[in-house]
């Protein structure tokens, strides 16, 4: 995993100023990318070959890890999916209007 996993949400510059200054979680980050290539890898691959691409990335994680990561559910997948829902709901610019 090199670059900025979570681009569509916050600036290359702001993601690298943040891990320097140790703002972000790393393994948090980690398992929201597992996530995200197990998703979209999904279409040409099996869960097992996915597994075995992602522990080929990730060899200090063993395969069994990486299935729970992907398949365990937390407060981050929710909030992510209410951003999107919302967005997809009223469009991006709902998300940039402040409430007073």
């Amino acid at each position: 995993m090199r670059g900025n996993p979570i681009s569509e949400y916050i600036s290359d510059d702001l993601y690298f100023d943040l891990m320097e200054k140790g703002f972000l979680n790393e393994r948090a980050i980690r398992d929201f990318y597992l996530k995200k290539q197990f998703s979209s890898l999904r279409r040409h691959h099996t869960p097992q070959q996915i597994f075995s691409l992602l522990h080929k990335e990730f060899p200090y994680i063993c395969e069994d890890t990486i299935r729970k990561i992907i398949y365990t559910r937390n407060g981050m997948d929710r909030l992510l999916n209410s951003v999107m829902t919302v967005e997809s709901a009223y469009g991006p610019e709902f998300l940039e209007k402040k409430v007073v």
